[in-house]
């Protein structure tokens, strides 16, 4: 099941990652994410939707 969440930019260029997501994935202090940028497509009922987005992976707990 796929959720999506909205968060905000501040003006540092951080980001505050949603309590029910760092609990999920075990994110707490200290823990390091790799970030990569993705260009996504899909075709859906004859509309072509695309865009990039921003795949995490947690490396160290």
């Amino acid at each position: 099941m796929a959720a999506r969440y909205r968060v905000k930019v501040d003006r540092m260029g951080r980001v505050t990652i949603p309590k029910a997501v760092r609990d999920r994935l075990g994110i707490r202090e200290g823990t390091i994410l790799e970030l990569e940028l993705r260009e996504v497509g899909a075709d859906s009922g004859g509309a072509y939707l695309g865009g990039e987005v921003i795949v995490a992976r947690v490396l160290v707990r």
